[in-house]
């Protein structure tokens, strides 16, 4: 978590908006703006947490309280 936190903290707005080069899953050239990966990879990781919550639902359980923000609040008694 730190390494993508400094990631985008050296990053101007201008490098986060610009396109860059890689390599696709399917061995081809690809462009895309950073900030576009970086949204993908948050994306991503909700479609397959929605994917594992349902998978527990179909087998009858309710699945744990799993949002980030679940380990970040603390309830005032």
């Amino acid at each position: 978590m730190q390494s993508w936190i400094d990631f985008h903290e050296n990053k101007t707005e201008e490098q986060i908006f610009s396109e860059v080069e890689f390599i696709g899953y399917d061995g081809a050239k690809w462009k895309a703006e950073l900030v576009d990966i970086a949204l993908q990879l948050i994306y991503h990781s909700i479609h397959h947490r929605a994917q594992m919550q349902m998978l527990i639902r179909q087998q009858g359980m309710e699945p744990d309280f799993i949002d980030y923000i679940g380990t970040k609040y603390r309830k005032i008694f």
